[in-house]
């Protein structure tokens, strides 16, 4: 059955009413699927969505800012079987509004879309002059308003006003992160304090008030400054508690949050879905977090056809959650933290679902439990009623649910100019990256797991790394120690190892120095068949070419 938008009064052209006649289509498209697959259609154009008379919800998002109810456009909850057809259309947000929202759907398909909003949730500026202490902005007052008052400088838009955090200097010719730069902490708390001063529309002074700091040695006329000052709170698609949900020849200009992150959902594909800048704007960014991300997702992710460049943070992160034991209360009962605050609101398992507790001190396992049932007490704490008894289980130690076992595979994308890293992988699945384009600043690929910050888990089972491209990447070793580096966070190594299988074989590394390979506790490394070029690009880093500690067993080969 086909449902076409313009029925609806859906149609190309800024009408603020839009996202209130969403509402009543998709409430008949729920409807209908209960019987027969829907194909919802729209005439090819350009469509704006504003707030105003948009659904609302309250929305516990994983690594976003904000846990608050959102006003959201495409709000799909418990919707099958249907397919939204943009038909290469343009959907235009206007701040603050997340895209597209999907709860407990399954076999939902989303189809040629670009998503951009008319006001980016960062700022940019070029840099015209610059000494230690003082630097001199051009900003487009059009493009990316604001206001000074008494030595602050406030960004704006239609739904927001914010003071900038921090900001990120990007190189003129390459568009990339600057060789040697970092982040520039600009918060109230603990950045750089800068006061700022209007000299005439659109250039703008900043001076830093505290004599023993200077600006960036890397710092040049020309270069553009990436200055943020909005929370990372709507991502362009967020999915949750879903299943099937296929994302094809979607293309995201620009997002608040991340571009794609789903939540406890199995089986999703991402095919020629980008994060990319607009060529219609001179913008230099695009989303203001990663490209996408995936949080205790299970079945098989796909990802492939893809280009993810000059977002905020990495194009790709899959992960699970660490809560921490807070107490037991009774035989079977526990009490448990969600740590991060990143992670406030999200359940992390259902009942069924095996457990795993581990030392926080060596990050290994040392008991197991089945969840019986699971009750979110409030956005920071979980009471876990465990099938078997927990009496010797003590406060501090971790819980990981170990049924969730996502398959990955990460195949012909394009990963660039972006800050930080490339892919972040932990899963306990079997994980395939291949055929592959990296030009990232820092680590192209990344292993980690940690109980100290993120609580992200978990233990990786097997990678595959083949027949990829790593080109110059881990150029500021802040976000990177090499092109591939493995760092899980225990700060104990004992004779098991937390990471166990990574094959490196057939790929192809152009590097300005010897560092291909940082890694730590992991049990065996292969390293076959790949090709090291010296592209001589920069100046080289410090860095041994294989940096193996407490490494069970390397095999590497001379070609």
């Amino acid at each position: 059955m086909i449902i076409k938008a313009e029925k609806y009064g859906i149609i190309p052209g800024e009408h603020k009413m839009l996202s209130y006649r969403l509402i009543r289509l998709i409430q008949d498209a729920k409807r209908l699927t209960a019987g027969d697959a829907v194909e919802i259609q729209f005439q090819k154009g350009i469509y704006h969505f504003y707030p105003d008379f948009a659904s609302e919800s309250l929305l516990y998002i994983s690594n976003h800012d904000e846990d608050t109810i959102k006003r959201v456009a495409f709000l799909f909850e418990d919707l099958h079987n249907v397919t939204i057809q943009g038909n290469d259309s343009l959907f235009l947000f206007h701040t603050e509004i997340i895209p597209f929202v999907m709860r407990n759907c399954h076999d939902v398909n989303l189809k040629g879309i670009s998503i951009d909003y008319t006001r980016t949730a960062y700022s940019e500026a070029i840099i015209e002059e610059i000494s230690p202490e003082r630097m001199i902005l051009r900003i487009d007052p059009e493009k990316y308003p604001y206001i000074i008052r008494r030595g602050r400088i406030y960004f704006y838009g239609e739904n927001f006003c914010c003071e900038p955090t921090g900001w990120l200097e990007m190189d003129r010719d390459r568009n990339a992160p600057v060789y040697g730069g970092k982040d520039m902490d600009l918060t109230e708390q603990s950045g750089i304090p800068l006061r700022w001063k209007c000299l005439e529309s659109g250039l703008v002074e900043c001076t830093i008030e505290d004599e023993n700091l200077t600006f960036s040695d890397c710092s040049e006329i020309g270069n553009y400054l990436i200055i943020r000052h909005h929370p990372r709170s709507h991502p362009a698609i967020y999915i949750v508690d879903s299943q099937r949900i296929n994302l094809e020849k979607i293309t995201i200009f620009h997002a608040v949050g991340m571009g794609v992150i789903a939540v406890r959902t199995s089986d999703i594909l991402l095919d020629s879905v980008h994060v990319k800048r607009n060529p219609d704007t001179p913008r230099v960014f695009t989303a203001c977090a990663d490209a996408t991300h995936f949080v205790l997702c299970d079945g098989k992710i796909t990802i492939k056809n893809g280009l993810f460049e000059n977002q905020l943070d990495d194009p790709v992160n899959i992960h699970g959650i660490y809560a921490k034991v807070n107490r037991v209360l009774e035989e079977k009962e526990i009490l448990l933290d969600l740590v991060h605050h990143q992670h406030k609101g999200v359940e992390i398992g259902k009942c069924g679902d095996r457990i795993s507790f581990l030392d926080p001190e060596s990050m290994l396992p040392y008991a197991e439990n089945s969840i019986q049932d699971i009750q979110m007490i409030n956005k920071d704490r979980i009471l876990l009623k465990c099938s078997d008894k927990v009496l010797k289980i003590k406060p501090g130690t971790v819980v990981e649910n170990i049924s969730i076992v996502p398959e990955v595979l990460i195949e012909n994308c394009h990963f660039r100019n972006n800050r930080a890293r490339g892919v972040l992988l932990t899963g306990r699945g079997t994980s395939v990256v291949r055929g592959n384009i990296f030009e990232v600043p820092g680590a192209a690929i990344l292993v980690e797991g940690d109980m100290n910050e993120w609580f992200e888990s978990g233990a990786i089972k097997n990678i595959l790394v083949e027949n990829n491209t790593f080109c110059n990447c881990a150029y500021i070793p802040e976000w990177g120690r090499a092109p591939i580096q493995v760092t899980p966070g225990a700060k104990k190594f004992t004779d098991c190892y937390f990471h166990q299988n990574l094959f490196i074989c057939n790929n192809r590394f152009l590097c300005f120095d010897h560092r291909i390979l940082f890694a730590r506790n992991i049990k065996n490394i292969i390293f076959l068949g790949n090709q090291i070029t010296d592209t001589k690009k920069y100046p080289p880093i410090e860095g041994e070419k294989y940096h193996l500690e407490h490494v069970g067993n390397f095999c590497t080969s001379r070609k």
